[in-house]
């Protein structure tokens, strides 16, 4: 039987040194030097606000896991939303001071959230009379995941009350892993119902409640921010958008399908994909097994709740595609204590 084939494109420096920025500086306050938190990341500080920096996916890990380990404190992730700014994002920020609702400032920091420096994929989706904010990883973040989810959920609720200059209190708050040992922070902060050993990361609330904000709106500066963020926006390569899709709406999409969502026919997209070495299917395989691979190390969801979460109808089917790409049965990973890092 063939080994599995990873799925991966040349790495690419995706993202702005906005996060970098933000998170040098906040820890700087509590008595970190920056070269110590850039250390091993191949960034110099001196590079930090040039306009043309572009980081990986790699490096923004490196130095979020120096910077946990420097300060010493696990719930550095509420520290740093807590104490976002209003340019943080840089010129995504900007445009959506210039918007008065909030859906576009929403949609716009979808679109755009590497022009901001923001690793984790930001998506919205109803529930009900609910609206959902979504974060996903663009792979398997280990151990940083709190990490990075706390940062993006505690720098919203920031940012909303902050901008609206009202006190927002989500209906729900669920997280794609198990409690972490400051997790009184999360009930303390956010003020409503948490769940943990979710099967996303999501923020529910409603959103729509949220007043228009005239007070910094401007139509034509917001329509010109927005053509420049569409300018400077460091693009994902084909890979990352079908995974990017697959994670959003499920590994249900035939090819034809996603490859009309992204603009083409299925034979271009398939030629694209093969100008990276990859298929299709590849693709799709290795985005279960992320998936799957995320919810056995940080949630306690059972084998056969993962089978089905990842698409397939059988847990058998499932045991044997994890061991063929893994080399080991679900169970086993799972006991060899990589569910916790």
């Amino acid at each position: 039987m063939a080994a599995h084939k990873p799925v991966s494109e040349k790495p690419l420096g995706l993202y702005t040194a906005h996060f970098f920025i933000k998170l040098v500086r906040e820890c700087e306050i509590l008595g970190i030097p920056a070269e110590r938190l850039l250390h091993g990341t191949g960034i110099e500080q001196a590079r930090l606000h040039d306009a043309a920096t572009r980081v990986t996916l790699k490096q923004t890990m490196r130095l979020a896991d120096n910077a946990l380990r420097l300060c010493g404190r696990p719930d550095l992730g509420f520290y740093l939303g807590t104490k976002t700014q209003t340019n943080d994002g840089g010129l995504v920020s900007v445009a959506a001071v210039a918007s008065g609702n909030f859906w576009e400032k929403a949609q716009l920091n979808e679109r755009y959230h590497r022009l901001s420096g923001q690793v984790m994929s930001p998506h919205w989706r109803k529930e009900g009379p609910l609206q959902v904010y979504r974060l996903q990883a663009p792979e398997d973040l280990g151990g940083l995941t709190p990490f990075f989810v706390e940062e993006g959920f505690s720098t919203l609720l920031t940012a909303i009350n902050h901008n609206y200059q009202a006190a927002f209190v989500p209906h729900e708050v669920r997280l794609a892993y198990a409690p972490p040992p400051h997790q009184r922070r999360y009930a303390a902060l956010f003020g409503c119902p948490v769940r943990f050993d979710a099967l996303h990361n999501e923020f529910v609330g409603n959103f729509r409640a949220l007043p228009v904000s005239r007070r910094t709106a401007h139509a034509l500066n917001f329509s010109l921010y927005q053509r420049l963020c569409e300018e400077m926006d460091p693009r994902d390569g084909i890979v990352e958008q079908v995974k990017s899709l697959l994670l959003q709406q499920g590994d249900t999409l035939t090819m034809r399908e996603l490859a009309a969502r992204l603009g083409m026919t299925s034979r271009t997209l398939a030629r694209r994909l093969g100008s990276q070495g990859v298929s299709y299917q590849e693709v799709k395989n290795q985005v279960r097994l992320d998936k799957a691979t995320q919810l056995l190390r940080h949630t306690q969801m059972p084998v056969n709740g993962i089978a089905e979460a990842t698409g397939f109808r059988s847990v058998r089917r499932f045991r044997d595609f994890f061991s063929r790409h893994r080399g080991e049965a679900p169970s086993r990973y799972r006991k060899r204590g990589v569910i916790r890092d």
